[in-house]
């Protein structure tokens, strides 16, 4: 063939007739006859970041009646960039293992505590097969559940508190199953929860250090430009070539805290359902692929500073941490446990673990000033290994940090509350 007739596969090309088909038997029964299947596109720019998702409509008959139904399908983007593609296995690796060897025993947990199963979807079948990788999950769009549209103005008071209950839910459940194994550590039984960053590849390192790099480069940029944050850049500058040691080190085991972390708590990996009033009355995690054994409030930490903003976290911080370990408690105790740390000690745990969050916002800080018709695609973000800022680049952060309230208040409040609490002393 001619280089003009190869053609790279596309994550379409990875949904299969043969995988439609064992989605279908696994969800409606043995019964469902498919009679057809369209891949229907529905994210958007700037989604799509890791994998690629996408959507199958199934048209079958199930015992003499016709229905339709629609599938949520996880697959690898077929992006050919080196450094992620080493990656691709464990995301993958672990999203499986988590919704077939995991949950259930979480779900167990919380069954024998009276407590509903992990709000989470339904996953009916998988594909492993390296470089053709997909996940194919319930649509939970077809019950009422979308996104919130937060954006630069933050999660609110009641998304966060939903989300708080949630995720120490899942925590907890994971915590008092560690403890009903006595010596016996989680990560022996289940080994995907210790792929990924604690033990990057050389290659993963390097990539994450050139991108943390290139976000500090913009955050001193930013930071330079507004003027009195000498302490906060000086501090980057100083501490800017370890940042994956400071990642590793937030990572590393801390009992009585350690449980199996969500890995990456963004709002976006979240689905929420509204009553008619248009509040949040149910939420749904999603995007378990970076789930990893690591303290508790490295999850609290992601959360809170990069998908707040410091008007709604400042003020109700406390309320946050006191829900969330009350929920933590109450799930703990029920099960016959005995909770091994205070609510101060856990105030304290959530202070030390603040540079989980400092290191993300500023990986992720070129990504924050970008508005949103010129998101890059993921290709494009992370293809860019540059570790410089082009003087066009540092045109376009200036302008929107200086026309963007949100972004400039979402992002130096950051920095305020780290500085308040003594991060960068």
């Amino acid at each position: 063939a001619t280089k003009e007739e190869v053609r790279l596969p596309t994550p379409h090309d990875l949904i299969t007739q043969e995988h439609v088909l064992n989605v279908l038997k696994a969800d409606r029964g043995t019964d469902a006859q498919l009679i057809s299947w369209e891949i229907k596109d529905f994210t958007k720019k700037g989604d799509n970041m890791a994998t690629f998702v996408t959507s199958v409509i199934v048209s079958y008959t199930e015992k003499g009646k016709s229905g339709k139904v629609s599938y949520a399908v996880k697959l690898n983007p077929c992006r050919n960039i080196k450094e992620l593609d080493s990656s691709l296995p464990k995301i993958f690796t672990k999203e499986i293992s988590f919704y077939y060897k995991f949950a259930p025993k979480l779900n167990s947990v919380l069954e024998s505590v009276g407590q509903p199963p992990l709000r989470i979807p339904k996953c009916f079948h998988f594909n492993k097969e390296v470089g053709k990788e997909a996940i194919f999950l319930e649509d939970l769009r077809s019950r009422g559940f979308r996104m919130t549209e937060a954006g630069l103005s933050g999660v609110n008071f009641s998304h966060t508190m939903l989300l708080l209950k949630e995720v120490a839910r899942l925590h907890a459940s994971s915590w008092v199953l560690q403890q009903k194994r006595h010596d016996r550590d989680l990560g022996e039984e289940f080994e995907f929860l210790k792929l990924g960053f604690t033990k990057p590849s050389d290659a993963e390192s390097h990539f994450f250090s050139k991108m943390t790099m290139r976000g500090n480069n913009v955050a001193i940029t930013m930071l330079e430009h507004i003027g009195g944050y000498q302490k906060v850049v000086d501090w980057i500058k100083m501490h800017k070539a370890s940042f994956m040691d400071i990642m590793q080190s937030m990572l590393k085991s801390s009992p009585p805290f350690d449980v199996a972390c969500h890995g990456d708590l963004h709002v976006n990996n979240t689905l929420f359902r509204y009553d008619d009033d248009g509040n949040p009355v149910e939420i749904m995690l999603l995007d378990h692929q970076v789930n990893r054994i690591a303290s508790l409030a490295t999850d609290l930490n992601y959360f809170l500073f990069l998908n707040l903003t410091g008007e709604v976290r400042g003020p109700n911080l406390e309320t946050f941490l006191q829900t969330y370990y009350d929920t933590f408690k109450e799930i703990v105790e029920r099960s016959g446990e005995e909770l091994t740390f205070s609510l101060e000690e856990f105030r304290q745990e959530f202070r030390n673990k603040h540079c989980m969050a400092l290191v993300f916002a500023l990986f992720l800080s070129p990504l924050l000033v970008t508005q949103t018709e010129d998101f890059p695609d993921a290709s494009e973000f992370f293809g860019n290994t540059s570790e410089d800022v082009t003087e066009k680049e540092r045109e376009n952060i200036l302008k929107a940090f200086d026309t963007n309230e949100a972004l400039r208040k979402k992002l130096l409040s950051v920095f305020d509350e780290m500085e308040a609490v003594g991060v960068f002393d």
